[in-house]
């Protein structure tokens, strides 16, 4: 790419041991961002490439990446830029995963077409995919949810055969591996965020689109840009998703560390599941090829309001993602869904309990929050 070769980090060049999340953050109160103030400048690389951008080669390999604010706007963009939406378009979704992912399609004015998922992978069902394609189908949208990737194979094939887009979602799914590929490699785009709270994390809210389009990389560096490609002349949709200098200094220093909180995560979900052996929930799965990340660590149970309850009453935090799924929110009340219409998603989401999960937790807490769910 124009960027140069990729540094490609790994875990034996980090420190032993790594540093937990809040160390490093004391270390950027200390950095200076200056050293890519220039580079910031330039429209060929934009705020924050400059600092952070060959870096993020160790992430996502040889596609070409563009750095931005958020999410959806990345979405947004890349739907204008790659498939061209218009109304009346359709964009297959999971129907269990967080909103960003449908809403992103209808503010391009296409619609969502939501399709169930698997019962243990919480993922995209593959064999339900084909009855939901129509004429009007232009893209698939797979999550990799909660950190586990969703079943590629299947839903590229499937795509081929359709002459369908794929933008995978990897906002869950930093650094997780599919048959040996890095998520975010595996369909024609992918988007990942970067907001505080997932497995790498900027300050405030930051994200990025990665491609092996170069026209179409083309388009959405310059539409997150005020669509200019040359300074004060817009040629394509202005938005402003650019990503700030400040939110790629936080993220090219906790970059270095991904690989070493993916395996701490990894060490403490396989620690829950030894000492969550003989109680009655269902505990993730990790399908085959796929490498799961564990960005939350999912378990469920018939009695998750008792047992949240319990929890917390024992001081033990947990959140629930999500309870409410895309099909009975209000936003989309007008689009004809039902209940009853998502069968599985509807079961997961009234029995799904996410337990406490981070790379600096210690055997001694994952020890306590798996004997105190076995008492309930």
């Amino acid at each position: 790419t124009q960027y140069g070769p990729p540094e490609v980090l790994h875990v034996a060049d980090l420190p032993k041991p790594a540093p937990r999340p809040n160390e490093v953050l004391v270390k950027i109160r200390a950095t200076t961002v200056t050293s890519g103030d220039w580079r910031a400048r330039s429209l060929k690389m934009p705020a924050g490439f400059g600092l952070l951008g060959r870096l993020v080669f160790g992430l996502t390999g040889p596609r070409q990446p563009i750095l931005g604010t958020e999410l959806s706007g990345i979405v947004e963009t890349v739907g204008k830029a790659v498939t061209r939406f218009k109304p009346g378009d359709e964009v297959i979704v999971p129907s269990h995963t967080f909103i960003a992912t449908a809403a992103a399609v209808s503010f391009v004015g296409a619609t969502p077409v939501l399709v169930d998922v698997e019962e243990q992978s919480y993922n995209l069902d593959v064999s339900k995919l084909e009855a939901a394609i129509t004429p009007h189908t232009r893209a698939i949208i797979p999550v990799h949810l909660y950190g586990l990737p969703a079943d590629m194979d299947g839903i590229m094939q499937l795509a081929e055969e359709r002459g369908l887009v794929v933008i995978e979602d990897a906002s869950q799914a930093h650094g997780a591996t599919y048959k040996g590929r890095r998520v975010g490699c595996l369909g024609h785009a992918a988007a990942f965020s970067f907001y505080p709270t997932k497995n790498l994390g900027a300050a405030g809210d930051a994200g990025m689109l990665v491609t092996n389009d170069a026209n179409a990389a083309d388009q959405v560096r310059a539409m997150r840009n005020v669509g200019q490609r040359k300074k004060y002349h817009h040629e394509l949709p202005p938005f402003n998703h650019r990503l700030d200098t400040l939110q790629a200094a936080v993220l090219r220093i906790k970059l270095r560390y991904l690989d070493g909180w993916t395996e701490a995560r990894r060490r403490n979900a396989a620690l829950y599941r030894e000492k969550l052996q003989g109680s009655d929930l269902l505990i993730p799965v990790e399908t085959p090829g796929a490498t799961h990340v564990y960005h939350v660590y999912v378990v469920r149970s018939p009695q998750r309001d008792r047992l949240q309850a319990h929890l917390q009453e024992r001081g033990v935090g947990t959140a629930i993602h999500y309870p409410v799924p895309i099909h009975l929110q209000p936003f989309y009340a007008g689009n004809g869904f039902r209940q009853g219409q998502f069968p599985v998603t509807e079961q997961i989401c009234n029995e799904i309990l996410s337990l406490p999960m981070f790379p600096g937790m210690t055997a001694e807490q994952i020890e306590y929050v798996a004997a105190s769910v076995l008492e309930c």
